[in-house]
């Protein structure tokens, strides 16, 4: 690619053409007539106008950024944050018009880049996902019955939103009458579309964020696949195995990025898929909160239980039943963490007859009490 015009102003587009000029590449810098003399337009190798200040007619503009990368030139166009990077429409014309969209393929943000289809397809994967509108919502009404139905705080957030554009809280029906038309316009003014929908509002929420970063080469590929190996192994159980093998994928996953060319055709490393420790830890995470004696452990893979213990411990440097324990102590750290169930109810779910012995076993493993780790996690909210 020889040059990339950036659909975008201010310091969005000044990241991308440093980026650019540190590999080389021409850039063109696109602006309004209000941003004429912004650092953006100095610091790319070309400037071009695209429309008046309003940004539904330039920085929105399909027909005028399509003719300006035209008449400069260009072969390719960076897009940004916000504006047209999550315009599934935009891309496509891009590729119709043989110009390279510098993101996801237009089918992908069909998908993804609608807040409200992203959801419907979670939805349809079985992922959990925060209750609000089913699809967009049709207009106040259905907003408002929408609200009443999964409980105020609720959120107004634009469908085609992106950086924190057109999202408006509503703890009661006066705000939320009086934050609609306010998303909506919002929504229009930032994205072209006053598509909006509704889910229920989060108060101290924990943020878990994954940003996968990828391109057409085969390394970005490999990228993915060596990620999906980290997370599969830790799910599958802490053991000195998994915690080797999931130390060269990071090895590998970070070498990628530091020697580009070399790792170019790198290929995944190996390890056992059905090694004796998975099964069993498989089976102990499956029955972690029934009651199993090592007794039982080796009969059901029918092993002497000496020799089961052997086994087990070789593998993963501690015994079956300790291991087992780590589990129900793992699992009770995640009730505490994200229900509300008493102490006494999580202890009887995992299968501690007695709280008091819970406990015991809970503050063993943590070094805290099961109530002091609640605080604990609630002060950190």
């Amino acid at each position: 690619m020889n040059k990339i015009l950036i659909a975008n102003r201010g310091e969005i587009a000044v990241r991308i053409i440093r980026a650019c000029k540190e590999m080389n590449i021409k850039t063109v810098a696109v602006y309004s007539e209000i941003d004429k003399d912004a650092m953006h337009t100095k610091l790319a190798d070309e400037a071009i106008c695209i429309g008046p200040a309003s940004s539904n007619k330039s920085y929105l503009n399909f027909k005028n950024i399509i003719e300006a990368a035209h008449i400069t030139g260009a072969d390719g166009i960076h897009p940004g944050f916000g504006f047209l990077s999550e315009n599934s429409q935009f891309a496509k014309i891009c590729e119709e018009s043989n110009i390279k969209f510098i993101g996801p393929k237009y089918q992908v943000i069909e998908l993804l880049g609608n807040k409200s289809n992203a959801k419907k397809l979670m939805e349809s994967a079985g992922v959990p996902v925060i209750p609000g509108s089913k699809g967009s919502v049709t207009g106040l009404t259905d907003a408002i019955k929408t609200a009443e139905k999964i409980g105020y705080p609720v959120m107004l957030k634009a469908a085609a939103g992106g950086g924190g554009k057109g999202i408006r809280i509503a703890n009661n029906s006066e705000e939320l009458e009086k934050n609609y038309n306010i998303v909506k316009q919002e929504a229009k003014i930032s994205f072209n579309d006053d598509e909006i929908y509704m889910e229920k509002f989060i108060k101290n929420p924990r943020h878990v964020e994954i940003q996968i970063l990828a391109d057409e080469h085969v390394r970005q590929l490999i990228r993915i696949r060596l990620f999906e190996e980290i997370y599969s192994s830790f799910a599958r159980g802490y053991i000195k195995e998994y915690l080797a093998y999931s130390s060269m994928c990071l090895y590998t996953f970070l070498s990628t990025f530091i020697f580009q060319e070399q790792f170019r055709h790198i290929d995944l490393p190996t390890h056992k898929e059905n090694s004796f420790s998975m099964r069993v830890i498989y089976y102990l995470q499956e029955h972690v909160e029934t009651n199993l004696t090592l007794k039982d452990l080796a009969e059901y893979f029918k092993y002497s239980e000496s020799h089961f213990s052997t086994l087990f411990q070789k593998e993963t440097g501690t015994s079956p039943i300790n291991y087992f324990t780590r589990l129900k102590i793992q699992k009770a750290c995640q009730y505490i963490e994200l229900t509300d169930m008493k102490l006494n109810e999580i202890a009887m779910r995992l299968g501690f007859e007695e709280q008091a012995y819970f406990s015991r076993v809970f503050t063993k493993v943590m070094g805290i009490s099961p109530s002091s780790y609640r605080k604990k996690e609630a002060d950190n909210r």
